[in-house]
């Protein structure tokens, strides 16, 4: 009797995986991205990054031209170092939303570390655009900062942050960064 249990234990077990399998291999319904995407946002939140990452390329699959995922796998390559998979994530992310203004904000900052200061001006340019937070223009002011232009910090500054206290700040953060 132990034996014929465990038998159709196995037998359900292996129809089980192969089931999984074929679903897995159909592309899923679009309507259920955000739900995958969502599924990856918690397993972000657990810590579980590979689970993570399984879910919203099942977003992706579902849903090629939902924006999020892109980007929450840009932020994942983010903290593991890799510059180009990340870049890519968030090139892709911001052309499929162009209002995506924490996007554009987020990629600025990659190329604002990376040296490339003319895309980041161009990407907080865009931020600013959508969404005119203070913060995109600090990055703004920053990115201007590194290239020397202490004249078009001092203008954002004052204009945009009415704090000229900042430009200390900012100097302190480019000593910091060694650019």
């Amino acid at each position: 009797m132990h034996i014929e249990f465990s038998r159709r234990t196995w037998i359900y077990l292996i129809i089980g995986i192969l089931i999984l399998r074929i679903v897995e291999t159909i592309t899923p319904n679009p309507k259920y991205a955000t739900v995958f995407y969502r599924y990856g946002l918690d397993e972000e939140k657990k810590n579980k990054l590979t689970n993570a990452i399984k879910f919203y390329e099942r977003a992706i699959r579902a849903n090629p031209a939902l924006a999020e995922p892109y980007y929450q796998l840009g932020l994942i390559n983010k903290n593991w170092g890799q510059k180009s998979k990340l870049i890519e994530y968030f090139l892709i992310a911001t052309n499929l939303k162009n209002d995506f203004d924490k996007a554009y904000d987020d990629l600025g900052l990659i190329f604002l570390e990376y040296g490339y200061y003319n895309r980041a001006l161009v990407a907080f340019a865009h931020a600013i655009f959508v969404n005119p937070l203070p913060i995109y223009y600090y990055h703004k002011a920053l990115c201007h900062m590194a290239l020397g232009q202490e004249d078009e910090v001092t203008s954002i500054l004052t204009i945009y942050l009415n704090d000229l206290s900042l430009v200390e700040q900012l100097k302190q953060k480019i000593k910091e960064k060694g650019w």
